[in-house]
């Protein structure tokens, strides 16, 4: 869902075992997610407090949009100090491929190479790190699910 605290949200962490939050460097999506982040626990709460079983095993943060910037940097700092161990090494890098495919309404992974306006060594590399992304969420929830076992 998106960082909206709604129904749908209540509803989403109720039926998760499992969070995954992105966490866009700039400042203020930062500070939107930063606020969201202190939201998660009363939210968890207000739910337990309904008669709700929390199933929560894991909350995983992630920096998405990421450049070189030395802000992007900073932002990526302060979300390690926020997650600790629970973010990703991992990060989604700001890319054409991912945008032009925002703008196709699309995806990196159903978008047709023979009708995709841009580069195809963009949408490749943009395949390519949503590939390695997946890969370090799954190992991620892996390792935290072999955790609590």
């Amino acid at each position: 869902t998106g960082p909206h605290l709604d129904a749908l949200m209540l509803n989403a962490l109720a039926a998760s075992d499992f969070l995954l939050t992105p966490t866009p460097p700039s400042q203020v999506d930062f500070h939107s997610t930063m606020k969201y982040l202190t939201r998660v626990p009363e939210m968890l709460e207000k739910l337990e407090h309904s008669g709700i079983k929390i199933r929560l095993k894991g909350h995983i943060g992630f920096m998405s949009k990421m450049t070189n910037k030395s802000d992007h940097k900073a932002a990526h700092s302060i979300a390690r100090d926020v997650f600790g161990s629970s973010i990703l090494d991992t990060t989604l890098p700001r890319l054409d491929g991912f945008e032009r495919c925002g703008e196709m309404f699309d995806t990196i992974v159903t978008a047709n190479p023979q009708t995709y306006p841009g580069s195809l060594d963009a949408l490749k590399k943009a395949k390519d790190e949503a590939d390695n992304f997946a890969i370090s969420v799954f190992d991620r929830i892996e390792l935290i699910r072999s955790k609590t076992v």
